[in-house]
């Protein structure tokens, strides 16, 4: 599945990234980083986004019902 191909990508971007002495934290790439993610959410299936949908309705009646 791409999806995962796209996480491996990401995972290698920050791997590779540069780090900050004592920080532990790394500098990446902002722009790729976007687009791989973006990449992401063009290729989810349509049953995540309809999952997705049917919780936040749930959340939304149960809200109402209170």
């Amino acid at each position: 599945m791409e999806i995962f191909t796209l996480l491996e990508t990401l995972e290698e971007e920050l791997e590779k990234s540069k780090t900050i002495p004592f920080s532990g934290k790394g500098i990446v790439d902002k722009e790729a980083f976007l687009d791989i993610i973006k990449e992401i959410r063009i290729k989810l299936p349509d049953e995540l986004k309809q999952a997705k949908w049917v919780k936040e309705e749930r959340a939304r009646i149960l809200a109402e019902a209170r």
